[in-house]
């Protein structure tokens, strides 16, 4: 069974529908299942294991991503007049993807969970 991993519990992760943006693609089969897997806040906690359907991936370029999705799935907030600023989800995403740039294609999770 594939595995997706998350660094901590992010309240997207609650939604039975939820995304995950990746710098990688991960060869994961549609309509499988997946462990998902976040990790415990301190050392000695375990694990929170939950599991998930992938419904759908997407290869988009960042820049051209649905503030929706941006908002959903980095917890950014639109402005009233621009959306949501490339540079803040860029400054999100950079720490995981330090090299990440606006015109990079990155991959879209849609996971349903079981």
């Amino acid at each position: 069974m594939d595995t997706i991993k998350f660094d901590k519990y992010y309240s997207k992760l609650k939604n039975k529908s939820f995304t995950t943006i990746r710098a990688h693609y991960k060869n994961i089969k549609l309509g499988s299942v997946v462990e998902c897997r976040v990790a415990g806040k301190q050392e000695k906690e375990e694990d929170i294991i939950f599991y998930a359907r992938l419904r759908k991936i997407k290869v988009q370029t960042l820049w051209l991503i649905d503030d929706e999705i941006l908002e959903k799935d980095l917890k950014l907030h639109k402005s009233d007049c621009y959306g949501i600023s490339i540079d803040d989800a860029l400054r999100v995403l950079r720490e995981f993807y330090p090299d990440l740039q606006p015109e990079d294609n990155v991959f879209i999770y849609y996971f349903e969970r079981n």
